[in-house]
């Protein structure tokens, strides 16, 4: 189901505790108990096209078996030079093509799973991205805009905690199904910042 990838401020996020946005759903301004200011809403992303499908940094990359307890890590792997080693075969697929479809991943979404500006995977559908982070042809990060209406630029360099290291469930093992997860975010501050209740009041200063 497809709230079972959400883990950044477009879907359920890295706790039971959910982001800003989901398919079907809605957030009230009293929801958001770790404070506007501190928790993501809208992120840029570069826009994918089909003739530069496998090419960083607009390219996305494509991953077997990927699920929400996947790592980052596994998608940087794809990465050689400024090319995906894999790409997905269908390249309708690609960020930006569908902007009104914003509950599709690939389309307009984006996760606090990663750091900005690094590589980007998903299975091989329009609903299955998993490490899509937010993306920018800035030097240095990205531009975000939190629940206060306020913008930051948060850096590529922000803790986005260990990039090799699953999703776990509260048993320490892995689980696709994301509501498993019911402990704050191991993706650092910037992991912590996609999260609307999760008793993280954290900021990118």
């Amino acid at each position: 189901p497809y709230w079972a990838r959400g883990r950044g401020p477009i879907d359920i996020g890295s706790t039971i505790t959910g982001g800003t946005f989901g398919g079907d759903s809605a957030v009230k301004v009293g929801q958001i108990r770790d404070g506007l200011s501190n928790t993501v809403m809208l992120g840029e992303a570069l826009i994918g096209t089909q003739a530069a499908s496998r090419t960083l940094p607009a390219g996305i990359g494509k991953l077997g078996a990927i699920d929400s307890s996947t790592a980052p890590a596994a998608c940087w792997a794809l990465v050689a030079g400024d090319q995906y080693t894999s790409t997905i075969t269908d390249t309708r697929f690609q960020p930006g093509s569908m902007w009104g479809r914003s509950w599709n991943d690939t389309y307009t979404s984006f996760y606090t799973n990663a750091a900005p500006n690094t590589p980007r995977c998903v299975q091989d559908y329009d609903w299955s991205a998993y490490i899509n982070p937010v993306s920018s042809y800035h030097p240095g990060g990205a531009f975000a805009t939190m629940c206060d209406a306020s913008v930051r630029f948060v850096t590529n360099d922000i803790d986005a905690g260990d990039p090799t290291q699953p999703q776990l469930n509260d048993a320490g093992t892995s689980a696709k199904n994301a509501s498993s997860f019911t402990k704050g975010s191991i993706r650092g501050v910037w992991g912590a910042m996609g999260t609307i209740r999760g008793r993280e009041v954290v900021a990118a200063e």
